[in-house]
C-alpha cells in the first residue's frame, strides 16, 4: 500500500468514486446521456475519464443548468448526476416532464434530502425515476491538495456542508486507517466532529493501520481566520487565481493573455492589428514545469525566474547549430527538442498571464492598496486615509467586491469603522454602484465584516471581544497579537521573498496566515490544548486513537503525513504557506478542503450573491 500511496496519493478514494459510478452506469442498460451539474464537470472529469464514460455507453456529457434545453435523442436514457438542493430538483423535474417516455435516472452527490424528495413527489416524478447516491471523495487537485469542490456559496454558510465534510473524513479513514490523533478548532470543526461521531456509530468506526498515512489531522473552521482572505496574496497561484479563477486545477487564460501569447510566439510587432483571440483552457498541475517551479513564488520572484528560464532555452536551442555530426543532431531532436519546445509553449504562457496581471495590478492601484492592508495589519493606519483610498477606488470605478474585501479588513482590524467615515463610505459606495448593493451591505454588516463601532469603543479597545458576527471568533487584532502573526518592524516585513524562510511572504511579510501559525506550533511545540482554548474561545478538541499523547509534537521520522482539513475553504495563500512550512521542516502536510477560495466569489457567497449573476 505504502508505494501505491507514494505514486498515487489518496488514489484508493479516486478508484472506489470510480467504481461506484460504472456500477451507477451499468444499473441503466442501453445507450445514455449524462447531464451533470455544472458544479460537478470538472471534478467528475478527475474521477471518471470521457474513454472511461463511452465504455459504459454514455454517449455525452451535458451540463445541467437553469432553464437548459436538451437534445431530444430517441432510444437514450439520461442520467442526473447533481448536488441535492431543491432549486437543481425543480429543473430536473421540469426536464423530466418534458419528455416523461425517457428512461431516467438521478445520482445525487454525498446524499439525497429529504427536501428534494419532496420536490419530486410534489412535480409527480417521484417513483419514475431510478436514483442512487455517489459520495464523492476528495479530489485530488494536485499531489498534496485535495478538495470536495463543494460550490462556495454553501460553504461560506455558517453550517456550510458539513456532512459532506464528515463523510469525506470517515471515508478516507475507512480506506486508509483510523487516524491516530485528531485536532480540532472552530464551531465549525466541532460541529463536523460531532456528524463524525455519528457517522461512526451509523457506519462503522475505522479500524487503526500500521499503513495508515496520516498521523495527525487537523480541522479547522474557516472563520477563525477571514483576514487571509481579505488581504491581497502575492503568490504567483494566488493571483492567477484572483485574475482568472482556477477551477479544480484548471484555469481559462482569457482573450488578453492568448494575444500577448501569439504576439510573442510569431514575433509579431506590439502595434500590428490582432484578430480576437480565444480563451485558453489551462492545466494547472506540477506536470507544467515552468508553472511547478514558480506557482508558490512571491510575484517580485516570478519575473526572474521565466527572465532566466527564456536564456536557458535560447541556449539549448543554439545548441542544434553546434553539432558536427548527424547522429548527435538526430539524437538532440529526437530526445531534447520535444521537451524544450514544450517548456518554450508553457513559459510564454506564463509570461503573458504575468504581464497581464501586473497590467491589471498597476491598473487597479494595487501597489497602494497592499501598503494600506499592511498597515491595517500592523495596527498603524490612518483610517481616514484608508477610507479616502476606498473612495478614491470608488470614483476609479474599481470592482465593487475588490472594494468591499478591503473595507472588510479595514472594519475587523478597526472592531468597526467611526460613524462619519462608515455613513461617508456607504453613501458614496450606493451612489456608484447603485441601490442593489444595500442588501450585501446589510448582510456584511450582519456578519460582523462592515460595522459602525459604537461610541463606547475606541481602536485600542479590542481585549477579546468579538469580530465574527458567530459569536465565537476571536478578534483580528487579538490573534494577530496572541499568535504573533504580524512582524515587529517593517525591516522585517520586507526580507526573504527570493528564498523565504517565513510563511508571511505570503503576504509581503505582513501577515502569517492564523491557521498555518496554528499547525507550525502544534509541529514544533506539541498541542497545548489550555492555551488553544483561551485563543479560540473554548472551541478546541483534541481526540486520540493512539496510546500517543495529543500534546505530543508530531514527529517527522515517522514518515507519516499531516493532513489539514479547511472547513469553509482554503486560500492559494494558506497552501503556499502550509507548503514552505512542510519544506522547512521536512514534514509532508497533505491540504484537503471543501473548496477552494476565490476572494470576490468568497464575498458574494457570503452576501447571498447568485455567483452566475
Amino acid at each position: 500500500m505504502a508505494s501505491n500511496y507514494d505514486d498515487h496519493p489518496l488514489g484508493l478514494l479516486s478508484e472506489l468514486a470510480r467504481r461506484e459510478l460504472v456500477h451507477f452506469l451499468e444499473s441503466v442498460p442501453g445507450r445514455k446521456e449524462l447531464v451533470v451539474d455544472s458544479s460537478l464537470l470538472r471534478p467528475l472529469d478527475r474521477v471518471a475519464s470521457m474513454s472511461l464514460l463511452k465504455e459504459h455507453e454514455v454517449l455525452g456529457v451535458l451540463p445541467l443548468r437553469k432553464n437548459a434545453t436538451l437534445p431530444n435523442t430517441s432510444d437514450v436514457s439520461r442520467l442526473y448526476l447533481t448536488r441535492a438542493c431543491v432549486a437543481m430538483t425543480k429543473e430536473i423535474c421540469r426536464l423530466i416532464c418534458s419528455d416523461p417516455e425517457k428512461n431516467k435516472a438521478i445520482i445525487w452527490v454525498d446524499r439525497q434530502l429529504a427536501a428534494c424528495s419532496r420536490e419530486l413527489e410534489l412535480q409527480g416524478v417521484l417513483g419514475t425515476v431510478i436514483e442512487f447516491e455517489w459520495a464523492l471523495p476528495f479530489v485530488p487537485v494536485e499531489s498534496d491538495l485535495f478538495s470536495l469542490e463543494i460550490p462556495i456559496e454553501v460553504t461560506a454558510t455558517p453550517t456550510g456542508d458539513l456532512w459532506s465534510a464528515a463523510n469525506a473524513i470517515w471515508q478516507f479513514q475507512s480506506l486508509y486507517g483510523q487516524i491516530p490523533t485528531i485536532y480540532g478548532i472552530g464551531a465549525r470543526a466541532d460541529k463536523a466532529w460531532k456528524i463524525l461521531k455519528r457517522l461512526y456509530q451509523e457506519k462503522g468506526e475505522p479500524r487503526a493501520s500500521p499503513d495508515q498515512p496520516v498521523s495527525h489531522l487537523f480541522v479547522v473552521d474557516r472563520s477563525i481566520d477571514r483576514a487571509s482572505i481579505y488581504l491581497t496574496a502575492l503568490t504567483y497561484e494566488s493571483l492567477l487565481h484572483d485574475h482568472f479563477g482556477i477551477s479544480c486545477g484548471k484555469v481559462t487564460f482569457g482573450a488578453d493573455v492568448e494575444a500577448k501569447t501569439q504576439n510573442r510566439s510569431k514575433e509579431k510587432p506590439a502595434e500590428a492589428p490582432e484578430a480576437p483571440k480565444k480563451p485558453r483552457l489551462v492545466l494547472l498541475d506540477n506536470n507544467d514545469a515552468v508553472f511547478s517551479a514558480v506557482r508558490n513564488n512571491h510575484m517580485s520572484a516570478v519575473f526572474p525566474f521565466l527572465s532566466a528560464k527564456a536564456k536557458e532555452l535560447r541556449g539549448f536551442y543554439d545548441q542544434g547549430a553546434n553539432f558536427d555530426k548527424v547522429s548527435a543532431m538526430k539524437d538532440y531532436i529526437s530526445n531534447e527538442l520535444k521537451q524544450y519546445k514544450q517548456q518554450h509553449r508553457q513559459l510564454e504562457v506564463h509570461i503573458a498571464a504575468c504581464e497581464v496581471v501586473l497590467e491589471r495590478t498597476a491598473a487597479e492601484g494595487t501597489s497602494s492598496r497592499i501598503e494600506l492592508e499592511h498597515a491595517l495589519i500592523a495596527g498603524v493606519a490612518d483610517l481616514a486615509q484608508v477610507m479616502d483610498y476606498a473612495e478614491n477606488c470608488i470614483l476609479m470605478d474599481n470592482s465593487p467586491w475588490q472594494v468591499l474585501l478591503f473595507v472588510c479588513l479595514a472594519s475587523v482590524t478597526n472592531n468597526g469603522l467611526p460613524p462619519k467615515l462608515f455613513n461617508s463610505f456607504k453613501d458614496q459606495f450606493i451612489a456608484a454602484y447603485g441601490i442593489d448593493y444595500i442588501p450585501p451591505l446589510h448582510f456584511l454588516a450582519e456578519r460582523g465584516l462592515i460595522t459602525l463601532r459604537s461610541p463606547l469603543q475606541t481602536a485600542n479597545n479590542f481585549g477579546q471581544s468579538l469580530a465574527g458576527g458567530h459569536g465565537s471568533n476571536a478578534s483580528l487584532p487579538f490573534l494577530i497579537k496572541r499568535l504573533s502573526l504580524a512582524p515587529s518592524s517593517s525591516d522585517e516585513r520586507k526580507t526573504g521573498f527570493q528564498n523565504p524562510q517565513k510563511m508571511s511572504y505570503v503576504f509581503s511579510g505582513a501577515y502569517t496566515p492564523a491557521i498555518c501559525q496554528v499547525v507550525a506550533d502544534v509541529m514544533m511545540h506539541g498541542f497545548n490544548i489550555n492555551e488553544l482554548k483561551k485563543t479560540f474561545n473554548g472551541q478546541v478538541f483534541a481526540e486520540e486513537n493512539s496510546c500517543v499523547p495529543a500534546e505530543r509534537k508530531p514527529d517527522n521520522r515517522m514518515r507519516k503525513a499531516i493532513m489539514v482539513f479547511f472547513c469553509g475553504g482554503v486560500t492559494y495563500g494558506e497552501v503556499a504557506a502550509l507548503r514552505l512550512l512542510a519544506h522547512l521542516n521536512s514534514f509532508r502536510i497533505l491540504i484537503a478542503t471543501t473548496n477552494i477560495i476565490r476572494r470576490e466569489d468568497y464575498l458574494k457567497a457570503m452576501c447571498n450573491v447568485s455567483l452566475t449573476e
